[in-house]
């Protein structure tokens, strides 16, 4: 009995032990907080992007014709001026040719001058009627062009508003939308973009059509009407042809896997090699029309002049082969002068030379560059900036610039000019291209440098911050512990401005002197 009892006397204190252990062991530790109070502040964002630097202006330059050079007056690195000369072929023959038809132009302009003849009567009235005819028929070299012209805007508006119109929903409306598969995202957006833009064009080019019926029935009418419409024409026919190229593209990529018929996918592709067809006849066509009035203006100019020699008292046969001939000779030196002018290759604008791959005796072929220029204008820097961050830049952004080759105590200062609407894909990661103008020429920039950016996204002076590490997310609210007396409680807050610093802007839910709770841990 008296072992029993030992026994339960030393169980009562170790039972108490064990469960003093575990009050210890599980009781809540307090938080451990810092706190910090809410003061007002400056808060800045950046965003740091890597990119290149690229001249603003630049050129590659070739010859119109192959040949050997004869001159390389300047070397890589030499600052040139607009209209020098940066490279020579051996013209020797263009130049001796030029001074031949000179010479026989001279003597042809003294025979022209040496025919004081009187014109008998008939002649006269021969002339007359040549100048005549020669009037009527620039009257109908007229109206022919004017026909080709409205044809052109026929052809041009079938090929778009009837077979291209195929391949698009609400094609005559700002939300024309292709509707067929096209894989290359660029291409679809360019013949979104084109067909409405095509839309505005064939309302206002069918305004000048029909506005083409005054310049063949009023005598009156201003020959730079004709001159403005052909010159419209052209390039409304240009840029319908390269919508036409673009959406060839799309037709010819078109597969039976896609749900189309290989009958299907043939017609489409027919329609439109008939509509590039067209457009092409009506570009020939008009360019033929051109030629024609030109002549007939030219003839017309020829027999007027011949007339009023005959008239002066010259013979009007003798005028007209010797006037044809200084024509000619006129034609053959501005031939023979352009020969010479494109034997060298002259800097279209100022600036450095940056390549220059001719050497004295070495023939070069026609349009293979072979020297290049940098403008004066300047260098900017040419940044692919990821989607996460595209958000928080603008054009007209500050940046601070550092170079690689500089080192990160030189700064340089930029702004945003230019941000790329349409991403670019890298490694299969979206990027936008945004493009960074120097504040000031600074003779260290050199094109090809690495340049490390950062942008100034946005700035706030005056407001209240915290670090963000204060800031708690608490069933989809933000949610910050702040000291009332003795204890801690929870504060909904509203952020503002985020610091690259760590801090963030209180826009409302504090105020300033408050003191916050940071977790130690």
């Amino acid at each position: 009995m008296k072992r029993l009892l030992t026994k339960k006397i030393f169980y009562i204190p170790a039972t108490v032990l064990v469960l003093l252990v575990l009050y210890v062991s599980f009781k809540p530790k307090p938080a451990e907080y810092s706190f910090i109070t809410v003061e007002r502040g400056t808060i800045v964002s950046e965003v740091s992007i890597t990119g290149n630097v690229k001249p603003i202006v630049s050129v590659e330059l070739s010859f119109e014709r192959s040949g050997r050079v004869a001159s390389v007056p300047v070397k890589v690195g030499d600052i040139v001026a607009a209209g020098q000369t940066l490279l020579s072929l051996d013209a020797t023959d263009s130049v001796l040719n030029l001074r031949q038809a000179e010479a026989t132009l001279a003597a042809d302009r003294a025979a022209l001058a040496q025919l004081v003849r009187g014109t008998r009567s008939e002649d006269i009235a021969v002339l007359q009627s040549k100048e005549t005819a020669a009037r009527a028929a620039l009257d109908d070299a007229k109206k022919s062009l004017v026909d080709k012209l409205r044809d052109a805007y026929t052809k041009a508006d079938d090929a778009v508003r009837n077979s291209a119109d195929k391949f698009f929903d609400n094609g005559r409306s700002p939300s024309a939308q292709v509707n067929i598969a096209v894989n290359d995202v660029q291409l679809k957006l360019n013949l979104n973009r084109d067909r409405v833009s095509l839309e505005s064009l064939l309302v206002v080019w069918q305004q000048s059509a029909a506005s083409l019926t005054i310049i063949t029935t009023i005598a009156s009418a201003p020959e730079s009407n004709l001159t403005v419409a052909t010159s419209e024409t052209r390039a409304n026919l240009t840029a319908v042809a390269s919508f036409l190229d673009e959406l060839s593209l799309a037709v010819n990529a078109l597969t039976s896997a896609q749900g189309i018929t290989q009958t299907t996918i043939d017609t489409y592709r027919a329609g439109i090699s008939a509509s590039r067809t067209a457009i092409n006849t009506a570009l020939s066509n008009v360019s033929s029309g051109v030629d024609a009035y030109h002549s007939a203006v030219y003839s017309l100019d020829l027999a007027n002049k011949n007339l009023a020699v005959g008239l002066s008292g010259s013979a009007p046969e003798e005028i007209q082969a010797v006037e044809a001939k200084v024509l000619g000779d006129e034609a053959n030196i501005d031939s023979m002068r352009h020969a010479v002018a494109v034997s060298s290759i002259r800097s279209p604008f100022g600036g450095m030379v940056t390549t220059q791959d001719g050497k004295i005796g070495q023939v070069v072929s026609a349009n293979v560059p072979v020297v290049s220029v940098i403008g004066n204008s300047g260098f900017q820097i040419e940044a692919n900036v990821p989607e996460a961050d595209i958000a928080k830049l603008s054009v007209g952004n500050t940046a601070t610039v550092t170079l690689d080759a500089y080192g990160s105590d030189t700064l340089f200062g930029a702004l945003i000019s230019k941000i790329d609407p349409a991403e670019t894909l890298i490694d299969n990661v979206a990027t936008y291209q945004v493009t960074f103008n120097f504040l000031a020429m600074d003779s260290r920039i050199r094109s090809g440098l690495t340049a490390n950016i950062d942008v100034l996204s946005g700035e706030k002076v005056n407001v209240l911050v915290i670090p963000i590490r204060a800031v708690r997310d608490v069933s989809g609210s933000k949610v910050v512990r702040v000291k009332q007396g003795d204890t801690i409680i929870d504060r909904p807050v509203v952020l503002g401005l985020r610091g690259s610093n760590g801090e963030v802007e209180i826009v409302s839910g504090l105020t300033q002197g408050v003191s916050v709770a940071i977790p130690l841990k």
